[in-house]
């Protein structure tokens, strides 16, 4: 048997509201459910961003947007907490925003959090030469219990 919960009562909890958006995304919010994280790049935020008025990312170009939603453990047990991604871009990862800023792509290098713990997280985007156009890609968080 398996229970469905809201997020607040889930193993892992993403909140995606209390950290605020940092200019970075026009729409920071989990659905009904608490199921779904959405992260529009660039955001309404983003106008004018330093005398600028930017569209997108970048061709061939690297980004990391810092502190986009606080995950916590909110299980008994640690987990490691890791992204998987399989989409047109060249990758898509979240990572530690606080610490090293690798992405976070397996359960060996994911961020490791006891029962309680929590992190800033932040999203990696690399474009690699995709074609220049709009991108609706999707992301899996995962938290997995560790040894």
């Amino acid at each position: 048997m398996v229970e469905v919960v809201d997020d607040s009562e889930a193993y892992l909890r993403i909140d995606a509201t209390s950290t605020g958006i940092a200019g970075r995304s026009g729409e920071v919010n989990l659905r009904e459910g608490g199921r779904v994280a959405t992260f529009r790049i660039p955001g309404p935020e983003d106008d004018l961003v330093a005398g600028t008025d930017p569209n997108g990312v970048g061709l061939h170009s690297k980004y990391w947007f810092d502190d986009l939603a606080i995950i916590q453990n909110q299980g008994t047990n640690p987990v490691s907490v890791y992204s998987q991604y399989n989409g047109n871009l060249s990758q898509i990862a979240i990572y530690d925003s606080s610490g090293d800023k690798t992405p976070r792509t397996s359960k060996s290098e994911g961020v490791k959090l006891s029962p309680g713990a929590s992190f800033l997280m932040g999203l990696y985007i690399e474009t690699g030469d995709e074609e220049v156009k709009q991108y609706n890609e999707s992301l899996a968080i995962i938290g997995k219990q560790t040894d």
